[in-house]
């Protein structure tokens, strides 16, 4: 007697995504997630390295892929960048 697989062939294996349990990620507040922001854009601006005639290349794109991946406004960029501009470069060497 031949039983017939239920697995149809053309279909593709289920993602393993279904399997593995989602971690869970605590929701930022609003301050949080500026301060967080105002850090990677400080990031940006003096620890990505200068180039020898002091400019930094693509600071621009890191800066607007930084403002799509946070989902942040124009407006609300102008401002945080503005006070991540206005941070003293933080001396690490103590």
């Amino acid at each position: 007697m031949f039983f017939q697989d239920d697995r149809d062939s053309t279909k593709p294996p289920p993602s393993e995504a279904l399997f593995v349990p989602r971690p869970k990620i605590p929701q930022l507040s609003r301050k949080e997630f500026e301060l967080l922001y105002v850090e990677v854009l400080y990031t940006i601006k003096h620890k990505i390295g200068i180039t020898i005639g002091g400019h930094l290349p693509f600071i621009q794109d890191l800066y607007q892929y930084a403002q799509e991946a946070f989902k942040v406004s124009p407006e609300d960029h102008a401002r945080l960048l503005a006070q991540a501009t206005k941070e003293k470069v933080k001396n690490t060497l103590k």
